[in-house]
């Protein structure tokens, strides 16, 4: 369900470690503690946060970004689009529950795909018969129907598109960091934003990218683009998010309308 009506309470920016960006923490940016750390510091003052019993393992949640108080990222842990229905939606409700979460005023943002596009489809292109297309489209369409699952419910959904892959070589001997070369690689992540971004208008759900601004004419990697082998640099990359979704009405980062 897209209401697109300005700025909400808090956006809840859910995925695996890549949501690090919204809060400006480790290892996208130095704004505050990574998960690592703020799990530390809470259990040594006895108050844990990271998830325990059902969900065990499974995440916990960041700090509120301090120059951008909308955003807060919320860790489910190692989350790959295939099996997010299943694996990991139900650490989604965990949190909208804990975290007091309200349909009414706050807006929830998934940021799923990019180990997905630079490991596993792109593996799965390269040692089958499928097209690109087959290969994407099938993980596109599973994870679609947990961002619609949420919308139906009533949530203001909010889609991120993901970002270009490291532009180092396929590695033999470390294939859980690269699969095929970085043309293949954005290739696979150029079909993965189209065919997500063609699911969330057809269900108005609101989407967001910022690919073609981290990519040159040649679908390459820009120089500054990532923080390290996969994660998106904060100083680069969140004012262009920030820029795209006040574009779109989804948020509006003005210290005066925070405070209102």
């Amino acid at each position: 369900m897209q209401t697109n009506t300005g700025a909400s309470n808090m956006i809840y920016c859910f995925g695996n470690s890549h949501v690090a960006l919204f809060s400006g923490a480790p290892p996208c940016g130095n704004k505050t503690r990574s998960i690592q750390q703020k799990a530390w510091v809470a259990t040594k003052e006895g108050k844990p946060i990271v998830i325990e019993g059902e969900h065990a393992g499974k995440g916990g949640v960041l700090d509120i970004n301090p120059e951008n108080p909308q955003f807060r990222g919320v860790y489910l842990g190692g989350v790959l689009c295939y099996n997010f229905l299943k694996n990991h939606a139900p650490t989604v409700r965990y949190w909208l529950d804990s975290l007091k979460i309200q349909k009414e005023k706050d807006k929830i943002l998934f940021y799923v795909g990019e180990i997905d596009c630079r490991v596993h489809l792109s593996k799965k292109y390269m040692t089958t018969d499928l097209s690109k297309e087959e290969v994407v489209n099938e993980c596109v369409e599973r994870y679609f129907k947990a961002l619609k699952m949420f919308s139906d419910e009533g949530w203001d959904v909010i889609v991120c598109g993901t970002h270009p892959t490291n532009t180092l070589p396929h590695s033999e001997k470390y294939p859980n960091i690269n699969w095929g070369d970085v043309s293949i690689r954005n290739s696979i992540c150029v079909i993965f934003n189209s065919a997500l971004k063609s699911l969330c208008e057809k269900n108005s759900i609101s989407f967001v990218s910022i690919y073609d601004k981290l990519v040159d004419e040649n679908n390459i990697t820009k120089p500054g683009v990532l923080k390290d082998f996969c994660h998106m640099n904060y100083d680069f990359c969140f004012p262009l998010i920030v820029d795209e979704m006040e574009r779109q009405n989804l948020c509006d980062t003005r210290k005066d309308s925070q405070n209102e």
